[in-house]
């Protein structure tokens, strides 16, 4: 069981990176409509995916040898990052569909225009 989460986990970290750096590359080639504030929290949302797969590597490598109050700390470092991502994702999609409004609202005023 160990061996299937522990490549999950350095799976998971290496296709989210491999999307992150396409992110990137669309950014710099401007081929990206974001806001600033989108690609804050597309970042944001990275750091925090990558560092729970982390943390799910390295709860599984170091098992049980910890004390309960490790464990404890453990999990809730899980859970706050898990609740975290949510949070983050969220405000994201919200991004995304504002743009699209606005995207869509350009789209029907130049067929307004055209009709004129």
């Amino acid at each position: 069981m160990n061996t299937v989460v522990m490549v999950v986990a350095i799976v998971g970290i290496a296709v989210a990176f491999g999307f992150f750096v396409l992110e990137v590359v669309k950014w710099r080639q401007g081929a990206s409509i974001i806001s600033r504030y989108h690609k804050v929290l597309r970042v944001v949302l990275f750091v925090l995916v990558e560092g729970l797969m982390v943390m799910m590597l390295f709860g599984v490598t170091t098992g049980n040898q910890r004390d309960p109050i490790t464990e404890l700390l453990y999990w809730s470092g899980c859970t706050l990052v898990a609740c975290s991502v949510a949070i983050v994702a969220w405000l994201d999609l919200r991004e995304v569909l504002k743009e699209t409004r606005k995207v869509v609202r350009s789209m029907f005023r130049g067929q307004s225009e055209d009709k004129k």
